[in-house]
């Protein structure tokens, strides 16, 4: 009997180690934050929040904590308290603005309490607009685009009459890339077709002359395949000069053979 209860013992003790260290591992999410404050500071940088305060998830109060530690260390210029709404921020990038806004998956938050798992998108901003408000969140609807042309949808967050949350097109709206202004501009249904010549990783976001709109952000990867240069690994070999072994376009293998043939009818 001893034995039995000394395995018993054991094998409860190996199950709560288990348990112990499956929550540990679970209490952490990685998610893309995003932050402003008329102008980008993050965006969308992939940030790993841990669960401060032990309750077994994560929340946006933590992630944008984890945010702030990252990129702005002892200086973290973050702050958050309880109020009566819930857990509200105070200081975001260093920015005592005095009101905020936070969306995860482009949807509004109830608080900072709000819980966030692996993957989530969360955008968090200063109002610029402190006295009619008019700072508009919007958002394109992809948070990345691949290719050198690419379609995007510029949308809004807006209410309807019974205060129910609805989505409004953009139109009008001036792109930027990389923070400088371009000539796509969305058209009444918010859409623009966007291009890019030249192999790299971009920041599209938008601007607007009628709007005070929160900076929307997709990232764009170009590569130099989708650019029109060739891929080494993959370009045919072309034909070589037996004389020489440098490689010949069809073109001027067709020009040489021409040459020659005239040359013998002489």
């Amino acid at each position: 009997m001893k034995k039995n209860l000394t395995a018993i013992l054991t094998a409860a003790m190996i199950t709560g180690a288990f348990t112990v260290t499956a929550c540990a591992e679970e209490a952490s999410a990685n998610v893309f934050v995003t932050i402003s404050d008329g102008t980008l500071k993050l965006t969308q940088e992939e940030i790993t929040a841990k669960d401060l305060n032990s309750d077994g998830k994560i929340n946006i109060d933590e992630a944008l904590f984890a945010a702030h530690d990252l990129y702005q260390g002892d200086k973290a210029g973050y702050e958050s308290a309880d109020s009566e709404y819930g857990r509200s921020l105070v200081t975001l990038w260093g920015n005592d603005c005095g009101s905020y806004g936070y969306y995860v998956n482009n949807t509004s938050a109830m608080s900072l309490d709000d819980e966030v798992k692996d993957g989530d998108y969360i955008n968090a901003f200063c109002y610029t607009d402190l006295t009619s408000w008019s700072d508009t969140y919007c958002f394109f609807d992809t948070h990345n685009a691949e290719g050198n042309e690419f379609t995007l949808t510029l949308s809004a967050a807006g209410w309807d009459e019974s205060y129910n949350p609805i989505t409004i097109p953009v139109e009008g709206a001036v792109i930027t890339i990389d923070g400088e202004k371009t000539d796509f501009v969305t058209d009444a249904e918010g859409k623009v077709t966007v291009t890019i010549d030249e192999a790299g990783s971009y920041v599209i976001s938008a601007v607007s002359d009628t709007q005070t709109l929160v900076p929307p952000v997709c990232v764009a990867a170009v590569t130099e395949a989708e650019t029109g240069e060739v891929d080494a690994e993959t370009e045919e070999a072309a034909p070589q000069n037996p004389a020489t072994g440098v490689s010949l376009s069809l073109t001027a293998v067709f020009a040489a053979g021409v040459a020659f043939i005239s040359g013998k009818r002489k």
